[in-house]
């Protein structure tokens, strides 16, 4: 859960909608360290409209992180994805032409607090709001229910 709402949270931000059903699978190669949590939880997403977002997050793989987006008319790869102290590289193919683009590190944590600091002082909602952290747990919930019960759970729009 700690590692994996990074990914289930961006993978709504980039489909732009939320799931209809999540299937996943749980495992540790380290069962005497990883008794109480997963080590590693791998998860695929589908959407109303036909859209499959598979994800995978592990403490054991913590120098991996990487996005990638695979469409129609290419793909587009953010790495690391989401490890905040290192330059994170954008590039891909899109009909044919290779792109890169580089971000430098920036402390991250510092925009947050002051978007906060000025939300609070503006008397308005921060965004995300809580109801896209509730969103989040709710499917992360249908994700560890699916590795649970090894099966395909359905994610109702009440639920999220």
């Amino acid at each position: 859960m700690d590692l994996g709402i990074y990914c289930v949270n961006t993978m709504r931000w980039i489909a732009g909608s939320d799931p209809i059903e999540a299937s996943a699978s749980a495992w540790t190669d380290a069962p005497e360290r990883f008794h109480e949590v997963e080590d590693s939880i791998a998860f695929r997403l589908t959407h109303a409209d036909g859209l499959v977002c598979q994800g995978t997050s592990s403490f054991s793989a913590v120098a991996a992180s990487f996005l990638q987006v695979h469409g129609e008319k290419g793909w587009a790869a953010l790495n690391p994805a989401f490890a905040f102290e290192e330059e994170r590289r954008l590039f891909g193919k899109i009909q044919g032409r290779w792109f890169e683009q580089k971000f430098k590190v920036i402390d991250e944590f510092v925009l947050e607090l002051d978007a906060f600091a000025e939300c609070i002082g503006r008397g308005r909602d921060p965004e995300p709001d809580g109801m896209e952290g509730l969103r989040d747990i709710a499917i992360i919930q249908a994700i560890y229910r699916s590795a649970r019960e090894n099966r395909t759970v359905q994610i109702k729009p009440e639920m999220i």
